[in-house]
């Protein structure tokens, strides 16, 4: 701008001018510059345009109809009225069509002779088509909506419309001609919508801004409902453990896979996060947890180390996945570091940990340059429980090793198991498990393709009454071992009920080495055999009852004394913290030890003089508490609600009884995530990425968090990590 006059102004007064001297043309020009005000409209404000047009006509007179300027007006926006002539027919401001105050119209005559036809335009169309506008001067018809909303038409029919103007009055109501067909066209009816916009705009009066934030509105509620399907079906194949894209994705495959898009990696890394967060606050929040590990080789061969972590949150206890870790080494320091690795990605504070479960590999529990020992150096109060499971195990494995007998048994029961998976009466044998017994029949996997009669006959010779005997007794033992087993691995096992549970299968053993319980056995296995015409251990089979147990069977009680040693070894209780939580127990003997009790405190820092003043107390309190409430404080969990309820008063017992709920009794957390793996990376997915099968993996295990997440929240993670990107959600 030069001395403070305004080029575009001066510009736009040089073209005024110029039409004043060319009145002739005025008509036919004047939509033409007047369409020029959407560029002045959007670079000048209304103020400027209003001081022009003010100046402009005081220099006008006022009988000079024929110019565009000769409305006086104060206001830009009443620069053409409603119901205008024909003249103003170009105005930009104009909410509804021309409809001009006609006497007559010109008529034109179609054909020659007996067939001419007069026609010409009939007034009573502006009721049919609302849009329609007339000129007198070129004696055609526009389209208000078309001239004034559309930058470039479709066809040269409707550009007629919009230009030139129409005046085939022979078939302007032919159905696909004329009027009718410019009415139906696509368009056409655009331009109508974006009409009735802008007169409701005109009526509210509302600005461009907030037409654009309307507008801006209207496009994010359409993304986002886009999304949310996207990420519902993301969310169900991912819980599912299905898989997500197709062999072929051509355009042609008959078989595209569940999903096809691009963006999926993004959501689904999304939804991993938040659940890791959430599970994150639930630690940060309760303080203490343990950490379960355990590695195993995915499809391609690659050692994954699965994370899980126990604690007590919200009046139960959770076990909760973190993911999978590819392994790079198999050393101890190597696994410490991933374990220490994944806590910090998740924010974790490793210094709250209070225990540390694996199985019994020796990298793991080695007391030297084990994982464990690594960890208690990192965080001294970080107990190492070796898993009951595999401890529990790994007795029944040196009850094989250490008697030939048994070792032979459970090679021939191997051998049944593949005789059976593999032959023809497999079904038969569905089947009548069906009958005689009311649980879920076991179907067995083919293993061998032997000569069926060769192996059935070599099976049937190795089958005597020390199999026999055998398959009886350990049919008694492992059904009592399987109960414990069970237990110990569900997620709310309590290391409490967990020893008194194996004092309980000592016991078990300690009465299988006496000699009553083995005659039983040995009568039950003599009329077994007689039934299946099995040869006893007697050349006087069918005259008289043995009277003696065999040589090698009194062998085998002498040697239960050997398990039974071996369950003591594997099962030594008599470390600090296992006998400080067992006095914690209520039901236990030792309840409220204080030698016992105190030990443990020390290991996790506790306050001594404030805990053996509440160890003072709390009996009385407890007995007040049951009587007054009639209940009964029967497990370590009951007394923690006390605790809980209470804990101003036993703040140190609260943080003991806390600890010793979150100590976990076995890796069973760990075992469980590896059947998920194998759904997740299968065969057909061997190549997929570490971290993204780490975060389907996370979505499968923790399929109640994920069905719980806002979809909400997932779009707005989803668009904060992209602010440019080209779909806009916020």
């Amino acid at each position: 701008m030069k001395n403070g006059k305004n080029p575009i102004i001066i510009q736009f007064k040089r073209r005024v001018a110029k039409e004043r001297r060319s009145s002739l043309h005025l008509r036919t020009r004047k939509g033409y510059y007047l369409k020029r005000f959407k560029i002045f409209n959007l670079i000048m404000s209304k103020r400027i345009i209003n001081d022009f047009f003010t100046s402009v006509m005081n220099k006008k007179q006022a009988n000079d109809s024929d110019s565009i300027l000769s409305q006086k007006s104060s206001d830009f926006d009443e620069l053409v009225s409603e119901d205008s002539e024909e003249e103003n027919c170009g105005s930009l401001n104009r909410t509804n069509p021309t409809k001009t105050k006609m006497l007559s119209v010109p008529k034109t005559i179609y054909g020659t002779g007996r067939s001419s036809r007069v026609r010409g335009f009939q007034v009573g169309w502006f009721e049919q088509f609302k849009w329609l506008e007339y000129s007198q001067l070129e004696d055609a018809v526009y389209c208000l909506p078309c001239r004034f909303f559309s930058f470039k038409l479709k066809t040269d029919y409707d550009n007629i419309f919009k230009i030139t103007g129409y005046k085939n009055w022979k078939n302007a109501l032919s159905n696909n001609k004329g009027l009718y067909r410019h009415d139906n066209s696509e368009d056409h009816k655009q331009n109508v919508i974006t009409w009735i916009d802008y007169k409701k705009n005109k009526t509210n009066k509302t600005s461009v801004l907030s037409q654009l934030g309307d507008h801006h509105a209207q496009i994010v509620i359409e993304n986002r409902i886009y999304l949310e399907a996207i990420i519902i079906s993301l969310r169900m194949l991912a819980i599912q453990s299905s898989a997500f894209r197709g062999h072929i994705e051509t355009k042609d495959s008959l078989n595209k896979g569940n999903f096809l898009e691009l963006m999926n990696n993004e959501i689904i890394h999304i939804m991993a996060s938040m659940i890791l967060k959430k599970i994150s606050s639930e630690v940060k929040e309760c303080v203490y947890f343990s950490i379960l590990a355990d590695e195993t080789k995915d499809i391609s061969k690659t050692e994954q180390l699965s994370i899980v972590l126990r604690y007590f949150f919200d009046g139960e206890i959770k076990e909760r996945f973190l993911g999978f870790t590819p392994l790079n080494g198999l050393d101890a320091n190597s696994l410490f570091l991933k374990i220490k690795e994944m806590l910090h990605t998740c924010q974790i504070d490793i210094n709250n940990c209070v225990a540390q479960t694996y199985d019994g590999a020796s990298v793991m529990r080695g007391h030297i340059n084990g994982v464990q020992t690594i960890f208690k150096k990192e965080v001294p109060q970080a107990y190492y429980m070796h898993c009951t499971n595999h401890r529990l195990n790994l007795v029944l494995v040196d009850i094989a090793k250490n008697n030939e007998e048994v070792d032979v048994f459970f090679t021939l029961v191997q051998d049944l198991y593949v005789f059976v998976s593999g032959s023809n009466i497999h079904i038969k044998f569905i089947e009548l498990q069906k009958q005689v017994l009311n649980i879920k029949p076991i179907e067995l996997k083919p293993l061998s393709k032997n000569d069926r009669n060769l192996e059935a006959k070599s099976l049937l010779k190795r089958i005597n009454f020390k199999f026999v005997y055998l398959l009886l007794f350990f049919n008694n033992l492992l059904s009592h071992i399987h109960g414990v087993n069970l237990y110990l691995r569900d997620i709310k096992a309590d290391i409490t009920k967990a020893m008194v549970l194996i004092e309980t299968t000592k016991q078990f053993l300690n009465d299988l080495r006496n000699e009553i319980p083995h005659k039983k056995l040995f009568n039950e296995a003599e009329m077994l055999s007689k039934k299946l015409n099995i040869d006893l251990p007697s050349s006087e089979k069918t005259k008289k009852r043995l009277k003696k147990i065999p040589s090698y069977l009194v062998k085998y009680v002498c040697e239960t004394n050997q398990v039974i040693n071996e369950l003591e070894k594997r099962f030594d209780n008599n470390s600090d913290i296992l006998n400080g939580i067992s006095s914690l127990d209520p039901n236990s003997k030792l309840f409220l030890n204080v030698s016992l009790i105190l030990p443990l405190a020390q290991s996790y820092n506790c306050e001594i003089e404030t805990l053996k003043s509440e160890l003072k107390i709390l009996p009385k309190s407890l007995q007040n508490y049951e009587n007054k409430f009639t209940t009964k404080t029967n497990d370590i969990f009951h007394l923690y609600d006390f605790l809980n309820e209470y804990q101003i008063a036993f703040s140190e017992l609260h943080k003991l009884c806390l600890i010793s709920i979150t100590i976990p009794v076995s890796s069973a957390g760990c075992e469980r995530t590896f059947s998920c793996l194998k759904r997740v990376k299968n065969y057909l997915r061997n190549k997929l990425m570490d971290s993204h099968m780490s975060n389907l993996s996370v979505i499968a295990i923790e399929k109640l968090e994920a069905k719980s997440l806002n979809i909400d929240d997932i779009i707005n993670e989803f668009a904060s990590l992209h602010q440019n990107r080209r779909i806009i959600l916020i």
